[in-house]
């Protein structure tokens, strides 16, 4: 357990500075600014909304009353209605603020408690002593955020083939720490002969939000059970069978291109090009005059869906252009599984020589 003792120290040290507070302690000032039992604290715009969400009201809503009532009149109101929510029920939520900008950047509302990542570590701990499992690697989202992946596989691993050079591990687990509450969920390990690469595919089953001994029993006994690594792996090996035998659209390799590119990942499209031949084939069927926007669906490359799915995994694994604790990878992944598994535009495509 040395190596998960040490990442989990370092992964703590990373967290942004947070504290749980009294919604009823944060009285407005004037705008950004706010108050906590007499200290200054400036707030995102994001996290005011997501406070006044939480007491009834919203920027709309407070923009109306600024109107007619001035901005005084506004902070008054608003203050109003905080004290008004905290009376009928106090509501503890954990401020989360940039060690850079010393603003208040984001903030946690539990539904039941928060969970310090100190006590998700010491269940994590607990949960591979009792469940059979060992610590295999930690990634985090970066920033500072509360989102936390601890993957770990079994002491006594299955391996099962569903094609030729096609083995997987199907009994990894993982633990998903956001905060708020913790998320058990099965993971299967593709051991890739074709391009190298290890492929980690998960799926939710369950979460816990709060430490009592029931939630803690009965997430342990799902996990010692037969049947967390079964979950799923049937739809994965159908699907996976199905994408062998399956042309790609261009349709298809354009929604992964706008999705490799997008907020959650970020890739320029330089990279992605480089990745997905989606602009080589938009200029074939260009030229032969498809309306590659509206005609995207019934037109098929030359690739299958899996060869498509093994150019995303080589990738994410072989690439340097991202540190693994980063997430990207793990991002890129799950981009690759959720295009696996989803249905495939129409079989009946029209030809194009």
């Amino acid at each position: 357990m040395t190596h998960f003792s040490s990442q989990a120290r370092r992964v703590e040290q990373q967290l942004f500075p947070h504290k749980m507070v009294s919604l009823g302690d944060l009285r407005q000032i004037d705008g950004p600014l706010f108050d906590l039992n007499g200290i200054d604290l400036v707030f995102e715009p994001s996290v005011v909304d997501s406070l006044n969400r939480q007491i009834g009201t919203s920027r709309g809503q407070l923009d109306m009353v600024r109107n007619a009532s001035g901005d005084v009149g506004q902070v008054n109101f608003r203050n109003f209605l905080s004290d008004a929510v905290c009376f009928a029920k106090n509501k503890d939520v954990v401020i989360i603020a940039s060690p850079h900008t010393r603003h208040i950047v984001n903030v946690l509302i539990p539904q039941q408690e928060f969970i310090p990542a100190r006590e998700f570590f010491d269940f994590a701990e607990l949960f591979m002593d009792e469940a059979g499992y060992e610590f295999e690697k930690m990634e985090t989202r970066g920033g500072g955020q509360f989102d936390v992946m601890l993957y770990m596989q079994s002491r006594n691993p299955t391996v099962r083939q569903f094609a030729p050079g096609e083995d997987t591990i199907t009994d990894g687990a993982y633990l998903r720490w956001t905060g708020d509450q913790i998320e058990l969920g099965n993971f299967y390990t593709r051991l890739v002969c074709t391009n190298g690469a290890t492929d980690t595919f998960t799926k939710k089953q369950t979460k816990l939000q709060s430490f009592t001994p029931s939630e803690v029993h009965r997430m342990i006994d799902l996990a010692k059970s037969r049947e967390l690594p079964k979950i799923g792996f049937e739809t994965y090996e159908r699907k996976a069978l199905e994408a062998m035998d399956s042309q790609c659209s261009l349709a298809e390799l354009q929604g992964l291109s706008s999705r490799l590119t997008g907020l959650r990942i970020g890739m320029s499209p330089e990279t992605v090009d480089a990745v997905l031949p989606t602009r080589k084939y938009e200029d074939y069927f260009r030229a032969r005059g498809v309306d590659i926007k509206r005609q995207g669906r019934v037109v098929k490359t030359d690739l299958t869906v899996w060869a498509v799915f093994n150019l995303l995994t080589a990738f994410a694994t072989h690439t340097d252009m991202f540190v693994p604790e980063d997430g990207t990878r793990s991002a890129i992944l799950h981009t690759a599984t959720s295009f696996l598994q989803a249905e495939r535009d129409i079989k009946h495509y029209i030809e194009y020589e």
